[in-house]
This record gives structure tokens, C-alpha cells and sequence, in this order.
């Protein structure tokens, strides 16, 4: 690889730059500063919101792109501007969320600066609770209510998000919901992820990295989840995690170590430093 020129690095977070107590280890940092000396863009791409993303890129200290929402939302830097936006057309978001109240399960919708929770259910996962974070001057309000999320979300909807420990539950979900104008995906196996067809990680990339003039060739991607297939599809160096799911594997060219030992530094190491 001695001859093959990195321009670019975009990476998911949550079990691939960040360990199993979802911080990045002082390698990954190192790494990724390392990179931006050496005027390699790096870009964080991830599920999370614009607001959750950027105190990663802020810890890290150097200036990143980010994807957020699996690329409903392109910010060129943490503290913007929007590049671009591919929210789910309010229609289908008001189908989309007809099907899932009729379904009777618990789901989330994402919106600039706003996760709507519907109410009603018990088997909820820790950090779902009605609050409000100042993240470094900007604010995430979580908000706990289905009439609020039907009232207020619909018109900018990034994303709606299927929680559930039942995986029958998420994948008859999935196949019901799987229509002509949404897709369907998964960035963990609680989970099933709604967003407008042509949105994601890959396009979101594809698009920063044109703005800058670079090719795909010289694109290096990180990830481990379903969600991340499109985000490695748009890079000339896909890379998996050792903990990947299989199906990510398969369309890989390296194989990173585990993400709880620094996977993604050691690799940047390796073939890119």
C-alpha cells in the first residue's frame, strides 16, 4: 500500500472508533491528529445526532466532518455549517409513523436537535428518558411523547429508530416497513433504522469528499454495522472491524483488530502513517 494515497478517513463510533466504554482510547487519538497534520481529512459518521457527534470530534481536537443521523444531516464541521440535509418527505414520515403506533411498538424519531420517544412503554433502554443536555453550548432536548413526535417531528424527520428485544418483533417490523421510498437498516441487533431511501452514510460521504475533490480511491472507511455497508461501499479502502457482522466482512479489504483495542489506530498506523 506503500503507493496508494489516503486523502481521506471516515469512520463509524459506536463499536468502531470508540471502545466498550464508549471513549476513544488515547491510539485512536493520537492517530487521527497525527492524520490531520499531515492534511488527511477525517470525518465521524455515525447514527447519533449532529450534537452527540461533535463532542467526540471536539475531544479529539482537530477539525472533522461529520455524518450524523446515518446520513440524514452533513455538517462540514463540528460547529457547522449544514451541508446538506436528506430528511424523510413528511408523508411517509406521517405513514411511517401510522404503521409503527399500529404495530404497538417503541420507536424514536430523530430531528435537528430534538429525539422524539413515543410514551407508553416499559421496556425502555437506559439513556431513554425525557431530559434536555447543554453539549458544549449545543442543546438535545429528549422529548417523552407520541402526540408530540406526530405534532412536531414529521415535517423534518431524519430518521425513526425500532428498539426491541425481540428480534422477530424487528424483523417482521422490517419487512412491513421495507417500501419503495424507505430504507432499512440496523446499526445494532436491537434495533432497525427507517430513513428515506436514498440517505445514508455513502452518500453523505460521496458528497463531502466532492466538495474537496477527492476520489474514492483515496478514500479509507471504518465500521462494523449494517448501517455502515453504504458508508464502505463509497471508499476505495473499506475496512471492518474485527467485531464486525459477517456481512460487512465480506466487502472488505483489511480487517481492523477489535474495536476495544484500538482497531482503528493501529490500522491508520499501519497502512496510512
Amino acid at each position: 500500500m506503500a503507493d496508494v494515497k489516503i486523502s481521506m478517513i471516515a469512520m463509524d463510533l459506536d463499536g468502531t472508533l470508540l471502545g466498550e466504554d464508549k471513549r476513544i482510547s488515547e491510539k485512536n487519538k493520537a492517530a487521527l491528529r497525527e492524520c490531520a497534520k499531515r492534511g488527511i481529512r477525517v470525518v465521524l459518521a455515525s447514527g447519533r445526532s449532529f450534537e452527540s457527534i461533535r463532542t467526540f470530534a471536539k475531544e479529539i481536537g482537530i477539525e472533522c466532518g461529520i455524518i450524523s443521523c446515518n446520513g440524514a444531516r452533513l455538517d462540514r464541521t463540528a460547529n457547522g455549517p449544514i451541508m446538506a440535509e436528506n430528511c424523510i418527505p413528511e408523508a411517509t414520515a406521517v405513514r411511517l409513523f401510522d404503521e409503527l403506533r399500529a404495530a404497538n411498538v417503541y420507536f424514536e424519531c430523530y430531528t435537528p436537535g430534538r429525539i422524539y420517544m413515543t410514551d407508553g412503554f416499559v421496556e425502555r433502554f437506559h439513556s431513554h428518558e425525557a431530559r434536555v443536555l447543554d453539549l458544549d453550548g449545543y442543546r438535545l432536548e429528549y422529548i417523552d411523547g407520541t402526540e408530540r413526535m406526530r405534532t412536531e417531528a414529521l415535517k423534518r424527520a431524519y430518521k425513526f429508530v425500532v428498539f426491541s428485544p425481540k428480534k422477530e418483533e424487528l424483523e417482521a417490523a422490517a419487512a412491513k416497513l421495507d417500501w419503495p421510498d424507505v430504507s432499512v437498516t440496523s446499526s445494532w441487533g436491537d434495533n432497525i433504522e427507517l430513513m428515506k431511501r436514498d440517505a445514508g452514510k455513502g452518500r453523505a460521504l460521496t458528497l463531502y469528499a466532492d466538495d474537496y475533490g477527492i476520489v474514492k480511491e483515496e478514500i479509507m472507511a471504518f465500521g462494523d454495522q449494517l448501517n455502515d455497508m453504504d458508508l464502505l461501499r463509497a471508499a476505495g479502502w473499506p475496512v471492518a472491524m474485527e467485531n464486525a457482522v459477517d456481512g460487512l466482512k465480506e466487502i472488505a479489504r483489511l480487517i481492523a483488530p477489535h474495536h476495544d483495542c484500538s482497531g482503528v489506530g493501529r490500522v491508520i498506523e499501519k497502512w496510512v502513517l
